[in-house]
């Protein structure tokens, strides 16, 4: 009997079936760059994911057979070398990120969102001034904006509504008209 297995958590199951569930949903994750799953899979498969990616990096033969051992499909390892490996090639690690979004409503078992960090291309430039600013301040700036362009959007589509007496008047004929301005 193992007490404490180092490195994972066995998830009730036996390890071909933990290993398979496990491929499965770092396959899926390859798939669809964003899954949602319980906190516990989500670690797991960042590591899986991580080293998935690392294996992309290094685009040799041996690494393919490596990565289609665990991802089972030409096409997913097709797209880990040639597009998610490519995204991360002046990054050394840390290629997923996992953020909590609550419970599940069945089980109440806590729910995360596992995704593969995307580098912005909108920060990497200096600002006009020469000096670069922070990037809590480009965000900033830019929620500002949005916020502007909400406000202008809604600015235009808002107008006042009629009251139920006007939409009657205006979709009845005259004589109808004016026995409700009567009864009124």
């Amino acid at each position: 009997m193992k007490h404490r297995i180092k490195g994972s958590s066995t998830f009730g199951r036996r390890k071909a079936q933990r290993k398979a569930m496990l491929n499965n949903v770092a396959s899926n994750l390859i798939r669809q760059n964003r899954i949602n799953t319980t906190i516990a899979k989500a670690k797991e498969v960042s590591r899986i994911a991580d080293k998935l990616v690392t294996l992309g990096k290094k685009n040799t033969i041996h690494a393919r057979r490596q990565a289609y051992k665990i991802l089972a499909n030409r096409d997913l390892v097709k797209k880990l070398f040639d597009d998610i490996a490519v995204r991360y090639q002046n990054r050394n690690g840390g290629y997923t990120r996992i953020a909590k979004i609550g419970y599940r409503k069945g089980d109440s078992a806590p729910v995360a969102i596992i995704e593969f960090v995307e580098e912005d291309k909108k920060f990497k430039g200096k600002a006009k001034s020469g000096k670069a600013k922070s990037i809590k301040e480009k965000i900033s700036g830019e929620i500002k904006e949005d916020k502007k362009v909400v406000q202008n959007k809604t600015k235009s589509k808002s107008r006042p509504l009629e009251s139920n007496k006007t939409q009657i008047k205006n979709n009845q004929s005259p004589e109808e008209k004016e026995e409700l301005e009567h009864k009124v």
